[in-house]
């Protein structure tokens, strides 16, 4: 009885040292991950460009899935430097969270989301998409979503020359193309990161020119649009 009440206490004393060592593993692992993560999550919001997806892989994921990339889109520094109404949003609260319903109302959300009617689905999905994705935060109440490495002015700042030397000035576009339709063409000359077709305001059709944003320095070239 002795010697097996003597195993049964060695058992126990070597599992609660595996747990032991198991846990400081597991917190070493973390921490080095942590490091490795932060780094890695800036470089990818800095080339986030969830809207230039390929049409038959958008086919193929799941709403949620491209709800996930639409607002990690959104979130990204390319977006967040030219979309003035995300960027004061985030700015006016101390966390830079936005509220989840704001998303809503865009029409790139309101063309995955489709013919779901109730608002409350709709947030559910806006929940399911941001729980999952590494570069977002919800609030404890998920009803608030931002970045998880803030966007400042000083994040504004910081890459706009380098902005600058990877984007191109393109005009002579056509009345009724759209983003995609630039973003399919320009693909070939390198990895799109953000289109901005300036709209009359009064009319909401295109002014004729753009601006394409590389994810690197880009060189002048020629492409017939017609």
């Amino acid at each position: 009885m002795e010697e097996e009440k003597k195993g049964d206490k060695d058992k126990q004393n070597k599992k609660r040292k595996n747990k032991v060592l198991n846990d400081i593993s597991r917190k070493s692992m973390l921490n080095g991950y942590k490091q490795m993560t932060r780094k890695e999550l800036e470089q990818h919001l800095q080339t986030v460009d969830s809207t230039l997806d390929d049409p038959e892989e958008e086919e193929m994921g799941s709403n949620i899935k491209k709800l996930q990339k639409q607002l990690e889109f959104y979130f990204g520094d390319s977006n967040l430097r030219n979309d003035k109404f995300l960027r004061e949003l985030i700015f006016e609260n101390n966390k830079g969270y936005v509220d989840l319903s704001v998303f809503l109302k865009f029409n790139k959300v309101k063309q995955i989301l489709g013919d779901m009617d109730v608002e409350e689905d709709k947030i559910k999905a806006l929940v399911d998409a941001c729980s999952t994705s590494l570069l977002l935060k919800l609030n404890k109440d998920k009803t608030k979503v931002r970045r998880k490495i803030p966007f400042t002015q000083e994040t504004l700042i910081k890459h706009q020359e380098e902005m600058d030397r990877r984007t191109v000035y393109v005009e002579d576009i056509p009345e009724d193309t759209n983003h995609e339709a630039i973003a399919h063409v320009f693909s070939k000359c390198g990895k799109i990161l953000h289109v901005s077709l300036p709209k009359y305001s009064e009319s909401k059709t295109l002014k004729g020119f753009g601006f394409i944003e590389f994810s690197v320095k880009v060189f002048y070239f020629l492409i017939d649009l017609s």
